[in-house]
Protein backbone atom coordinates (compact mmCIF):
# COMPACT_ATOMS: atom_id res chain seq x y z
CA UNK A 1 0.00 0.00 0.00
CA UNK A 2 1.50 3.37 -0.94
CA UNK A 3 2.95 5.34 1.93
CA UNK A 4 4.52 8.76 2.26
CA UNK A 5 8.15 9.29 3.72
CA UNK A 6 12.04 9.18 3.61
CA UNK A 7 13.27 12.12 5.64
CA UNK A 8 16.64 13.49 4.57
CA UNK A 9 17.31 15.83 7.52
CA UNK A 10 20.72 17.40 7.65
CA UNK A 11 21.76 15.93 4.30
CA UNK A 12 19.09 17.91 2.48
CA UNK A 13 20.09 21.11 4.29
CA UNK A 14 23.74 20.59 3.47
CA UNK A 15 22.95 19.83 -0.14
CA UNK A 16 20.82 22.97 -0.42
CA UNK A 17 23.66 25.04 1.05
CA UNK A 18 26.15 23.66 -1.47
CA UNK A 19 23.78 24.37 -4.35
CA UNK A 20 23.18 27.90 -3.12
CA UNK A 21 26.93 28.45 -2.99
CA UNK A 22 27.28 27.17 -6.55
CA UNK A 23 29.54 24.32 -5.48
CA UNK A 24 27.37 21.56 -6.97
CA UNK A 25 25.44 21.30 -10.26
CA UNK A 26 21.65 21.53 -10.12
CA UNK A 27 21.38 17.94 -11.37
CA UNK A 28 22.72 16.78 -8.01
CA UNK A 29 19.35 17.61 -6.44
CA UNK A 30 17.87 14.50 -8.06
CA UNK A 31 18.57 11.69 -5.62
CA UNK A 32 17.91 7.99 -5.32
CA UNK A 33 16.01 7.39 -8.57
CA UNK A 34 14.87 3.92 -9.57
CA UNK A 35 15.87 2.43 -12.92
CA UNK A 36 14.28 -0.44 -14.83
CA UNK A 37 16.50 -3.02 -16.51
CA UNK A 38 15.84 -6.09 -18.67
CA UNK A 39 16.71 -9.67 -17.75
CA UNK A 40 17.00 -13.07 -19.43
CA UNK A 41 16.72 -13.03 -23.21
CA UNK A 42 15.56 -9.41 -23.32
CA UNK A 43 17.81 -6.43 -23.92
CA UNK A 44 17.19 -2.76 -23.29
CA UNK A 45 19.30 0.34 -22.89
CA UNK A 46 18.59 3.65 -21.21
CA UNK A 47 18.78 6.05 -24.16
CA UNK A 48 18.64 9.17 -21.99
CA UNK A 49 14.92 9.66 -22.60
CA UNK A 50 13.32 6.28 -21.90
CA UNK A 51 14.35 2.60 -21.71
CA UNK A 52 12.77 0.82 -24.71
CA UNK A 53 12.37 -2.96 -24.94
CA UNK A 54 11.02 -4.66 -28.07
CA UNK A 55 8.89 -7.21 -26.21
CA UNK A 56 5.37 -6.64 -24.85
CA UNK A 57 6.02 -9.28 -22.15
CA UNK A 58 9.65 -8.95 -21.04
CA UNK A 59 11.28 -10.08 -17.83
CA UNK A 60 12.67 -7.04 -16.07
CA UNK A 61 13.93 -5.65 -12.79
CA UNK A 62 14.59 -2.47 -10.85
CA UNK A 63 17.67 -1.13 -9.15
CA UNK A 64 18.26 2.02 -7.15
CA UNK A 65 20.96 4.66 -7.07
CA UNK A 66 22.72 4.31 -4.67
CA UNK A 67 21.81 0.64 -4.88
CA UNK A 68 20.94 -0.20 -1.29
CA UNK A 69 18.13 -0.03 1.24
CA UNK A 70 14.89 -1.87 2.06
CA UNK A 71 11.60 -0.48 0.74
CA UNK A 72 8.05 -1.37 -0.22
CA UNK A 73 8.18 -1.56 -4.01
CA UNK A 74 5.00 -0.69 -5.89
CA UNK A 75 5.04 -1.21 -9.66
CA UNK A 76 2.80 0.75 -12.02
CA UNK A 77 1.89 -0.08 -15.62
CA UNK A 78 0.85 2.97 -17.64
CA UNK A 79 -1.30 1.85 -20.58
CA UNK A 80 -1.78 4.55 -23.27
CA UNK A 81 -5.29 5.99 -23.61
CA UNK A 82 -6.53 5.82 -26.28
CA UNK A 83 -6.49 3.14 -27.73
CA UNK A 84 -6.44 0.88 -24.65
CA UNK A 85 -9.40 0.63 -22.30
CA UNK A 86 -9.40 0.39 -18.51
CA UNK A 87 -10.18 -3.31 -18.28
CA UNK A 88 -6.73 -4.95 -18.46
CA UNK A 89 -6.23 -8.09 -16.37
CA UNK A 90 -2.71 -9.21 -15.48
CA UNK A 91 -0.36 -10.05 -12.63
CA UNK A 92 3.33 -9.57 -11.93
CA UNK A 93 5.51 -12.23 -10.28
CA UNK A 94 8.79 -11.56 -8.52
CA UNK A 95 11.17 -14.09 -10.02
CA UNK A 96 14.20 -13.13 -7.88
CA UNK A 97 14.97 -13.24 -5.01
CA UNK A 98 11.45 -14.24 -3.91
CA UNK A 99 8.35 -15.64 -5.56
CA UNK A 100 5.69 -13.06 -4.75
CA UNK A 101 2.80 -12.57 -7.19
CA UNK A 102 0.67 -9.45 -7.20
CA UNK A 103 -2.53 -8.86 -9.17
CA UNK A 104 -2.84 -5.54 -10.95
CA UNK A 105 -5.62 -3.16 -9.96
CA UNK A 106 -6.74 0.00 -11.74
CA UNK A 107 -5.78 3.08 -9.73
CA UNK A 108 -8.67 5.15 -11.09
CA UNK A 109 -11.24 4.88 -13.90
CA UNK A 110 -10.12 8.38 -14.86
CA UNK A 111 -6.87 8.24 -16.84
CA UNK A 112 -3.80 10.25 -15.91
CA UNK A 113 -3.68 13.05 -18.47
CA UNK A 114 -2.17 16.07 -16.69
CA UNK A 115 0.32 17.01 -14.00
CA UNK A 116 2.90 14.75 -12.33
CA UNK A 117 2.47 11.03 -11.75
CA UNK A 118 3.15 11.19 -8.01
CA UNK A 119 0.33 13.73 -7.59
CA UNK A 120 -2.06 11.53 -9.57
CA UNK A 121 -1.15 8.61 -7.29
CA UNK A 122 -1.50 10.68 -4.12
CA UNK A 123 2.11 10.08 -3.02
CA UNK A 124 4.63 12.32 -1.28
CA UNK A 125 8.04 12.26 -2.94
CA UNK A 126 11.38 12.17 -1.19
CA UNK A 127 13.17 15.50 -1.56
CA UNK A 128 14.75 15.68 -5.03
CA UNK A 129 13.14 12.52 -6.45
CA UNK A 130 12.05 12.67 -10.12
CA UNK A 131 8.53 14.10 -10.48
CA UNK A 132 7.50 12.34 -13.71
CA UNK A 133 5.49 15.03 -15.54
CA UNK A 134 3.06 13.58 -18.07
CA UNK A 135 4.55 15.57 -20.93
CA UNK A 136 7.82 13.66 -20.63
CA UNK A 137 6.06 10.28 -20.94
CA UNK A 138 3.79 11.34 -23.81
CA UNK A 139 6.77 12.72 -25.73
CA UNK A 140 8.85 9.58 -25.15
CA UNK A 141 6.02 7.15 -25.97
CA UNK A 142 5.49 5.27 -29.21
CA UNK A 143 1.80 6.03 -29.73
CA UNK A 144 1.29 9.52 -31.21
CA UNK A 145 -2.45 9.34 -30.51
CA UNK A 146 -2.04 8.82 -26.76
CA UNK A 147 -3.30 11.68 -24.62
CA UNK A 148 -2.93 9.98 -21.25
CA UNK A 149 -2.55 6.66 -19.45
CA UNK A 150 -4.69 4.21 -17.53
CA UNK A 151 -2.59 3.39 -14.48
CA UNK A 152 -2.46 -0.10 -12.93
CA UNK A 153 -0.85 -0.75 -9.55
CA UNK A 154 0.86 -3.90 -8.26
CA UNK A 155 2.31 -3.84 -4.72
CA UNK A 156 5.26 -6.26 -4.68
CA UNK A 157 5.88 -5.91 -0.95
CA UNK A 158 9.25 -5.46 0.74
CA UNK A 159 12.41 -5.60 -1.36
CA UNK A 160 16.06 -4.98 -0.56
CA UNK A 161 18.09 -3.29 -3.26
CA UNK A 162 21.69 -4.26 -3.85
CA UNK A 163 23.99 -5.65 -6.55
CA UNK A 164 23.03 -9.22 -5.61
CA UNK A 165 19.48 -8.60 -4.39
CA UNK A 166 17.85 -6.32 -7.00
CA UNK A 167 14.36 -7.75 -7.62
CA UNK A 168 13.33 -9.10 -11.03
CA UNK A 169 9.83 -9.72 -12.37
CA UNK A 170 7.74 -11.39 -15.06
CA UNK A 171 4.38 -10.43 -16.57
CA UNK A 172 1.51 -12.93 -16.77
CA UNK A 173 0.52 -11.67 -20.22
CA UNK A 174 1.59 -9.26 -22.93
CA UNK A 175 0.59 -5.66 -22.28
CA UNK A 176 -0.52 -3.10 -24.89
CA UNK A 177 2.06 -1.60 -27.23
CA UNK A 178 3.47 1.56 -25.68
CA UNK A 179 2.79 0.59 -22.05
CA UNK A 180 5.30 2.06 -19.60
CA UNK A 181 6.41 0.30 -16.41
CA UNK A 182 7.65 2.39 -13.50
CA UNK A 183 8.20 1.80 -9.79
CA UNK A 184 7.98 3.73 -6.54
CA UNK A 185 10.11 2.61 -3.57
CA UNK A 186 8.31 3.71 -0.43
CA UNK A 187 9.53 4.05 3.17
CA UNK A 188 9.01 6.26 6.20
CA UNK A 189 6.20 8.27 4.62
CA UNK A 190 7.56 9.14 1.17
CA UNK A 191 8.52 7.57 -2.13
CA UNK A 192 11.50 7.42 -4.47
CA UNK A 193 10.29 7.48 -8.07
CA UNK A 194 11.57 5.99 -11.30
CA UNK A 195 13.68 8.36 -13.33
CA UNK A 196 11.99 9.18 -16.64
CA UNK A 197 14.87 7.66 -18.61
CA UNK A 198 14.66 4.56 -16.39
CA UNK A 199 11.02 3.84 -17.26
CA UNK A 200 10.57 0.65 -19.30
CA UNK A 201 8.69 1.22 -22.59
CA UNK A 202 7.12 -1.96 -24.00
CA UNK A 203 7.33 -2.20 -27.78
CA UNK A 204 9.50 0.88 -27.64
CA UNK A 205 11.87 -0.24 -30.39
CA UNK A 206 9.17 0.40 -32.97
CA UNK A 207 6.17 2.70 -33.41
CA UNK A 208 2.58 1.54 -33.08
CA UNK A 209 1.89 -0.58 -36.20
CA UNK A 210 0.06 1.34 -38.95
CA UNK A 211 -2.07 -0.19 -41.75
CA UNK A 212 0.10 -1.49 -44.58
CA UNK A 213 -0.08 0.61 -47.79
CA UNK A 214 -1.33 -2.37 -49.83
CA UNK A 215 -4.08 -3.06 -47.31
CA UNK A 216 -5.07 0.60 -47.31
CA UNK A 217 -5.17 0.62 -51.12
CA UNK A 218 -7.34 -2.49 -51.22
CA UNK A 219 -9.66 -0.94 -48.67
CA UNK A 220 -9.96 2.17 -50.87
CA UNK A 221 -10.74 0.10 -53.96
CA UNK A 222 -13.36 -1.83 -52.02
CA UNK A 223 -15.06 1.33 -50.83
CA UNK A 224 -15.01 2.76 -54.35
CA UNK A 225 -16.62 -0.42 -55.72
CA UNK A 226 -19.27 -0.27 -53.01
CA UNK A 227 -20.07 3.32 -54.00
CA UNK A 228 -20.41 2.40 -57.68
CA UNK A 229 -22.64 -0.53 -56.84
CA UNK A 230 -24.94 1.74 -54.83
CA UNK A 231 -25.19 4.20 -57.74
CA UNK A 232 -26.19 1.46 -60.14
CA UNK A 233 -28.83 0.24 -57.71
Amino acid sequence: MPVNGLKLGGFASALAALLAAGLMPAAATTIDPLHAFCTGAFTCTDNGTITPVASLQPTFGFNKSPNSGTYDLVLYALAPEPPTNNALSFSITETFPGATTGTASLVSPTPWNSGDLYSYLGLTLANGAPKNPIGAFITAGVDPTASGFYVYQVDMGTVTFGSSTDPTFSLSTALPHGTLIVGFAEANGSAISTAQSGALLLGGDSPVPAPEPVSAALLGVGLLGLGLARRRA
